[in-house]
């Protein structure tokens, strides 16, 4: 199993995906921004690491550019209602995007095939 790092600014959010992933037997430590997200990773880097791609403060483009210049191997999922901000995310250095609202199935397909 995997050990992500969850960025997202909405608490409930946050508590959902976790609990999904979680039962699903992966390591999760959650950020509700950026640079929290940042500071978990710097501490112990992960597999994964998903991110809202809109959020206050540091945006996930931000994210993206941080964590590439930390590490090429870390898979960075960014999760939006955003689509048509798809293709910015992946010319950023996201290996995937999801659409918001997000399905388990979804995720946990994405994780697998990042994980393969």
């Amino acid at each position: 199993m995997a050990s992500i790092i969850l960025i997202d600014d909405y608490d409930h959010f946050r508590m959902i995906i976790n609990m999904m992933l979680e039962n699903s037997g992966h390591k999760v430590r959650l950020a509700a921004n950026g640079q929290e997200g940042l500071e978990l990773f710097r501490d112990e880097p992960a597999d994964i690491v998903l991110t809202d791609l809109h959020m206050p403060g540091m945006s996930g483009i931000d994210i993206i550019h941080e964590l590439r210049a930390l590490s090429d191997e870390v898979k960075i999922v960014v999760m939006s209602g955003f689509l048509d901000q798809s293709r910015n995310a992946k010319k950023m250095g996201a290996d995937m995007f999801i659409t918001k609202p997000v399905s388990s199935k979804k995720l946990l397909a994405a994780i697998n095939t990042l994980l393969a």
